[in-house]
């Protein structure tokens, strides 16, 4: 998918038919975050406006504002032959009507179509629910979770989440322990450390792997004071 800067008339067609459309249109909060390495060349359109993104890799990006479609482009921008400004399609993600705020998480895609160079993860993010001090569990496995930490304990079915808020302040670190157990299969050890707490950031864990592997653990680090909207 290509967008092209509009001549005059083709702009007035445009903005006729963002007007039809804007019922369909959805409001949303969002921050970024890229699985491997930062994206510097990305824009998105909001209100119909082009804004370019630094989408980082050690941390949640500074949160953003979208009003637009109920599915959201990512696009690279270059100048063709004719001397026009064109924006290629290079990822998208369907916005629900009912999201308040998100986590954007960039992933690699080697799925087709071969122009879309990322697969997007909206993961909920509610600055009432997920306050600092707070570790936010995610299970990108295909395996069961059983996960301690400190004296909390639960499970963690594949792609659900858990929010672990830690009440003590002053403790200094926390034992954190994680078995893995794949259709019904017996549970396995996979992980044990101790983690310093958050305290006034709020960390994003996530637990990833293929079929058949060890599964891996990430945490990302977030200061409460990044977690605001900008105004636009």
């Amino acid at each position: 998918m290509r967008l092209i800067v509009p001549t005059l008339t083709a702009l007035f067609l445009l903005t006729a038919f963002a007007h039809a459309q804007e019922e369909e249109s959805v409001s949303v909060a969002f921050s970024t975050l890229s699985w491997k390495n930062s994206i510097k060349d990305l824009f998105y359109f909001n209100r119909g406006e082009p804004v370019q993104l630094f989408i980082p890799n050690g941390a949640p990006g500074s949160v953003q504002t979208y009003k637009g479609p109920p599915q959201m482009g990512f696009y690279t921008k270059r100048v063709n032959a004719e001397g026009e400004t064109v924006y290629d399609l290079k990822a998208s993600v369907n916005i629900t009507s009912n999201a308040s705020k998100l986590l954007l998480l960039f992933l690699p895609s080697s799925a087709s179509p071969p122009e879309q160079q990322y697969r997007i993860l909206p993961l909920a993010d509610s600055d009432a629910d997920f306050p600092g001090n707070t570790f936010n569990f995610y299970n990108l496995t295909g395996a069961n979770m059983a996960i301690r930490v400190g004296d909390n304990k639960f499970q963690l079915a594949s792609g659900r989440n858990r929010l672990i808020p830690l009440d003590d302040v002053d403790v200094q670190n926390v034992d954190v322990q994680m078995a893995s157990s794949t259709k019904g299969s017996e549970w396995t050890m996979i992980y044990q450390s101790r983690w310093a707490p958050p305290g006034k950031r709020r960390a994003w864990v996530f637990i990833y792997g293929e079929p058949g592997s060890t599964p891996g653990i990430r945490k990302y680090y977030q200061s409460v004071a990044t977690i605001m909207p900008r105004a636009r």
